[in-house]
């Protein structure tokens, strides 16, 4: 059983000294273990030691998890948070009716009180992170080879269980398997619930092209979302309620007007769902020959019959219009 809840990972783009890509990717928390030299070495002038800090707090604070869907960042002391519009869209779509299509027009908050609060599993801050490698093992050692292919989910219930008591209170704990079980880390983050939709633009900006997908380029949309995140008066995480106030975030990030050149170094903070990085050739064989076909061939032929619906009446298209996006 893989788990996609991955804590944050750092990502190389660009190597100031070769100019091409490194394609890395490793855990935050993990940055001294050899990469910061790397990093200071391909152009990094920041000292490593900011980027990620339990104790001190760092840069990585400044980017957050949208409950492992979607990565966002702070931009401002008052709450804000940006993300990209599709991963906003479930939650467009759950606030739109056919009068006040939002996908279609667009949302705008034009003060915080049209700001519409949002259901789901709210905005995660990485704040700690745990090798239990050992106590995982141990567990794994003497539950699975009695309790079938499913025993790794008593695991993951039970040592989860046993830092959720820990850090109660504290918020959040996720267990995480990396390098294909060699390694598992427990990741403690704050949770804030009462999340509030600012304003993300119609969807023929978001997505204009047809392009929905971000990883094929070039591309030329507005694909971006607005957010704010509220907290209790004392700055607790908290329900949603009217008096609840504008998180004030311990880093945000700025966009810096100054360009960039060919050659500077790059990176990214995020939490990717899943990575498949370490897969056999035989797997990678087998998911691109025998896996994917086959469910190329079946959602293509459900999508033609949604599809077809969705033309005909505007009431169906935007039922399903979730749903056809993922």
């Amino acid at each position: 059983m893989k788990r996609k809840l991955i804590p944050a990972v750092v990502t190389l783009f660009l190597s100031a000294v070769l100019c091409r890509a490194d394609e890395g990717m490793w855990l935050i928390h993990l940055i001294e273990q050899g990469l910061a030299k790397n990093m200071q070495e391909r152009g990094l002038q920041l000292d490593p030691n900011t980027l990620y800090d339990e104790e001190k707090g760092g840069l990585s604070d400044a980017v957050v998890s949208l409950a492992f869907g979607c990565s966002g960042s702070m931009i401002s002391s008052d709450g804000l948070m940006i993300t990209n519009h599709h991963c906003a869209y479930s939650d467009v779509h759950a606030l739109s009716t056919p009068e006040h299509n939002y996908l279609e027009d667009g949302f705008w908050a034009m003060d915080r009180s049209q700001e519409a609060p949002v259901k789901g599993d709210g905005i995660w801050f990485l704040k700690k992170v745990i090798d239990v490698t050992s106590e995982v093992q141990h567990l794994r050692d003497s539950i699975v080879p009695r309790g079938g292919g499913f025993a790794m989910r008593r695991v993951y219930s039970l040592i989860e269980g046993r830092y959720g008591r820990l850090f109660k209170g504290q918020g959040e704990v996720s267990c995480s398997s990396m390098w294909g079980g060699n390694k598992y880390y427990m990741a403690l983050y704050e949770v804030y619930k009462d999340v509030r939709l600012v304003a993300a633009p119609p969807i023929c900006i978001a997505s204009f092209g047809g392009e929905v997908d971000n990883w094929e380029w070039p591309q030329h949309k507005g694909d971006f979302a607005l957010y704010r995140i509220y907290t209790a008066p004392d700055g607790s995480p908290a329900e949603y309620s009217p008096d609840n106030i504008p998180m004030k975030p311990s880093r945000t990030l700025k966009i810096s007007t100054a360009g960039v050149q060919r050659g500077d170094f790059a990176m990214v903070i995020g939490y990717p769902g899943r990575t498949d990085r370490y897969a056999s050739s035989f797997k990678v064989n087998n998911i691109e020959t025998v896996v994917n076909p086959i469910q190329v061939e079946k959602q293509g032929e459900q999508m033609k019959i949604i599809d077809g619906w969705m033309n005909l009446d505007p009431a169906v298209r935007l039922k399903y219009a979730d749903h056809n996006l993922s």
